[in-house]
C-alpha cells in the first residue's frame, strides 16, 4: 500500500496530496491514525530526492496536541527514545 502523501511547506503549511487541501496539525494526527502516510519537505534534496520528515513532524503535531501531557507518559516515550539514540548495528 502507497502511503498518503502530506507536503510540508517553508512556511509550515501541511498539504495532502490525496485530498488536495492543506491540513492542521491535528486532521494531520487523524489521518495518521487511519492511514499510512510520508511527510515530506516540499523543496527537495540537493540530489532531487525527496525529504521524508515524516517521524519529526508527527512527533511535533503530539507534542503540541492539548492531552499530549495526559497520555504520553515516561513510560511510553522512555522506550522510543531509547531506540531513537541507540546505535545502529554494524
Amino acid at each position: 500500500m502507497n502511503p498518503r502523501i502530506i507536503k510540508k511547506y517553508a512556511n509550515r503549511k501541511l498539504y495532502d496530496v490525496f485530498d488536495s487541501r492543506y491540513v492542521n496539525m491535528d486532521e494531520l494526527l487523524r489521518i495518521a491514525e487511519k492511514d499510512h502516510v510520508q511527510i515530506i519537505e516540499h523543496t527537495p534534496a540537493p540530489d532531487g530526492s525527496a525529504v521524508d520528515i515524516t517521524a519529526s513532524t508527527l512527533l511535533q503535531a503530539l507534542a503540541r496536541h492539548p492531552y499530549a501531557d495526559r497520555h504520553l507518559s515516561q513510560d511510553i516515550l522512555g522506550p522510543i527514545i531509547g531506540r531513537v539514540l541507540a546505535p545502529l548495528p554494524g
